[in-house]
């Protein structure tokens, strides 16, 4: 849908926000950046799971359908936890603060999503 596409817009946004934040900022700019990317990762992934499990039916019963919503967002919390587990296991040496950052700054593009709607619906204005 257009406002999965709008929060999916705003999530890479500021995914590059966080990495040339934490260039600029860090005395180790390359671990850095790789840091808040995968940060940014570990929030994109799992939307666009959520999104490809809630909304692959369109037409069904609203109990089907609030069921698949629930399913979606138990696994994109599980994807979360495991994308973030495989970090911390595998990269040892990953900034846990440029990897937050890349992580709180890309999670809020739901929020900034919201409050700049622009479809019409009158949330946000």
């Amino acid at each position: 849908t257009r406002e999965v596409a709008a929060v999916l817009r705003w999530q890479i946004r500021l995914t590059v926000i966080a990495m040339l934040l934490c260039g600029i900022f860090s005395g180790e700019p390359r671990l850095a950046v790789f840091s808040a990317l995968c940060g940014g990762l570990v929030s994109i992934f799992p939307a666009l799971l959520y999104a490809k499990l809630a909304y692959s039916r369109r037409r069904a019963a609203p109990e089907v359908l609030l069921k698949a919503h629930f399913r979606a967002e138990a696994a994109k919390l599980f994807a979360t936890v495991a994308l973030f587990a495989v970090l911390m296991i595998f990269f040892k040496d990953i900034s846990a603060l440029a990897l937050f950052l890349g992580f709180v700054l890309a999670q809020s593009a739901y929020w900034i999503s919201l409050l700049s709607n622009k479809s019409g619906t009158g949330y946000g204005r």
